[in-house]
Formats: structure tokens, sequence, C-alpha cells
């Protein structure tokens, strides 16, 4: 193997290594994810990742986001009863499920295209399942605010504990991914829970990938 060869295979490697590192966000119904997620500072952030619901659903843990970028109202009130058949509506309603944060763009929205010829009582009841959604936490934003939205995450304050430096300190009994990612998006490497804390297997997976140190703290 040539020296140029060489280099590209290690710069290769040492490039899927960081991505790999990186938290990662699912973005359904899109061929080529780079095209909306393009700006130098969500790339830094965030590895974006596309794909169909059907080959995602095995791997939904490894994801900390999902965009839906083709809301049906097909899918819309599937999610919203709970009641889930085609394959997007079941990958939403498990990572609602999961407290993985939910991303769609408005324009995506096919409920809005028959507001002026669905009656006002039947298009009423269609938008209190879109209300449903919103309250458990899903995001609804136009396209061009996406990434600003999701970045927004990334230096969302740690809503627990208390914070000193690089550490961080949770005084709950069972600390899970969740809170780990919290962590994380303060920038904070250091995470300390108390003796008796259970810390689930996918907190272990998501602190080790991301660098943070779990530690006990004696009273």
């Amino acid at each position: 193997m040539d020296r140029s060869r060489l280099v590209e295979e290690i710069s290769k490697k040492v490039m899927d290594r960081i991505n790999d590192l990186k938290p990662k966000i699912l973005v359904l119904n899109q061929e080529h994810s780079r095209l909306i997620f393009k700006s130098e500072k969500f790339c830094a952030c965030y590895w974006s990742d596309d794909g169909s619901a059907e080959d995602k659903s095995d791997v939904l843990g490894s994801y900390e986001a999902v965009v839906l970028l083709q809301l049906t109202c097909d899918t819309m009130t599937q999610i919203a009863s709970g009641v889930v058949v085609t394959d997007d509506a079941k990958l939403v309603f498990r990572a609602l499920l999961m407290g993985k944060k939910i991303y769609i763009p408005k324009e995506s929205i096919e409920l809005f295209l028959f507001k002026n010829t669905a009656p006002d009582s039947y298009y009423a009841m269609l938008l209190e399942k879109l209300n449903i959604l919103a309250a458990a936490g899903v995001t609804f934003c136009a396209m061009d605010e996406l990434e600003e939205k999701i970045l927004a995450k990334k230096i969302e304050p740690i809503d627990t504990g208390s914070v000193s430096g690089e550490e961080v300190f949770l005084d709950k009994k069972v600390i899970t991914e969740k809170d780990v990612m919290k962590v994380c998006r303060n920038e904070m490497n250091q995470l300390y829970v108390t003796q008796r804390a259970i810390v689930t297997e996918l907190a272990y997976d998501y602190a080790r990938k991301r660098g943070v140190d779990i530690i006990r703290k004696k009273p």
C-alpha cells in the first residue's frame, strides 16, 4: 500500500472513531440527512444518520434524537392514540417511551394541507392529536430551525443535582442514560452518584463512549 493510500485509510478510521463518539441523530424519510444538517457547528456536535424506521428500530437506543420529516395524518393519529401499525409510527412511539427527543418540521405535517377543506369539527379533533404529541415533548419547528433547536439541547441546563466546575452530583436512586446525556450536554466529564444509586447498563455505556466518569460519592 502506498503512503497516500495509507494516510487516507488512517484518516478514515480516525474520522469513523470520532463520529462513533458523537451523539447520533436519526433522520427518517430522508435519503441524505447531511443535506439538512450541514453546518460545521452541528457536525462538530452530532452525527446524523438516515434510514427507514424498519431498518433502525432495533438500534434506536444508540440515537439521542429522531427527526421525522414526514408526519402523515395516519402516523400522527397512531402515535397520539398509542395504537401503532406503520413502521414510522412504531419507531416514534417507542422513541417517546424511551425518552428520546423527537423533532418534526411544521412543513411536513400533512394535516395542515386540509385546513381549508376539512369540516371544522373534524379538523379540530385531528389538531388535538397534534397537541397531544406536543404535550408529550415532540418539538415542532420550521425546517430551517431544526439545527438551532437540536443544538439548543446541547446547552440545556441540568435540572437535577448540583454542578461544580467540570463535575456534577446527582442524588438519585436510579441513574439512567438520559441523566448522563444531560451531563454531556453541559460539557461535564465527571458524574458523582450516591453509594447505593443504581446505574443502568445504558447509562454506563453512554458514559464510557462520551468520556464521562461515573464516581460513587461517600456520604
